[in-house]
């Protein structure tokens, strides 16, 4: 959370004696002093030097400030007057370093988020064509677990794996020698090469449309129980 200490200053840019104008209070004339301000906006973040001018009445006689509720249409237009002679500095903005930093971080975060945005679009579009046309060397980062007898089970982690033979209602993959801890799920690429692990034949239509696998084709109970699909990528 970010506080902010806004300070706003009038500085004085031009002062001039109202001649022949009488004070509204002491009926004193040639007394009446006006200064011009410009107004300064300070943020802490960022310095703004506005154009708007402002003005003061103070009778040197009676050493009163005039309210401008009381100041007669003489005392406006020497104020319009100097006002208008006034040399002002130019308005503009200054950004501090805190400013320009925070800028660059959220353009940082901005880019992030369009990128992750970008990458989800890309990764749901390559998942999407392997679902609907599973293609040789189409590559599937699954967990899975294999039947080694009637009663044991051995889970095998995540590794990928990819597709062989594609051939009617079969999909054959061959597994990766070596596993993807879990910790580096996220953004896991596909090695180019160790695919000699064990083969698994696997219907499409389960495969498309529940986006998991398990062999069909097994002997004596053993084989492929199942595998979820964590990533796709395409050749």
């Amino acid at each position: 959370m970010i506080i902010l200490n806004v300070k706003t200053t009038y500085v004085p840019i031009h002062k001039g004696i109202a001649k022949d104008v009488i004070c509204p209070i002491c009926n004193t004339k040639d007394s009446i002093e006006i200064i011009i301000y410009q107004k300064h906006i300070d943020t802490g973040l960022v310095y703004n030097t506005t154009n708007k001018l402002s003005g003061t009445a103070y009778c040197t006689n009676c050493k009163t400030e005039i309210p401008n509720v009381q100041w007669t249409p003489e005392i406006e237009t020497v104020f319009e007057k100097l006002k208008a002679e006034s040399q002002i500095e130019t308005p503009g903005k200054k950004y501090s370093i805190i400013f320009k930093i925070l800028l660059a971080f959220l353009a940082l975060v901005a880019f992030g988020i369009g990128y992750a945005l970008f990458s989800a679009k890309a990764t749901a579009d390559d998942k999407r064509a392997i679902l609907e046309n599973p293609t040789i060397n189409n590559k599937l980062l699954i967990q899975h677990q294999v039947r080694e007898s009637l009663s044991q089970f051995n889970d095998l982690g995540n590794s990928w794996a990819v597709i062989r033979i594609v051939t009617g209602d079969t999909i054959i993959i061959q597994m990766h020698t070596e596993k993807v801890p879990l910790d580096q799920i996220n953004g896991a690429m596909p090695p180019t090469s160790g695919y000699k692990g064990k083969i698994y034949k696997i219907k499409k239509d389960e495969f498309r449309t529940k986006e998991r696998v398990s062999e069909y084709h097994q002997e004596k109970g053993m084989g492929l129980n199942y595998a979820y699909i964590w990533s796709f990528q395409k050749e």
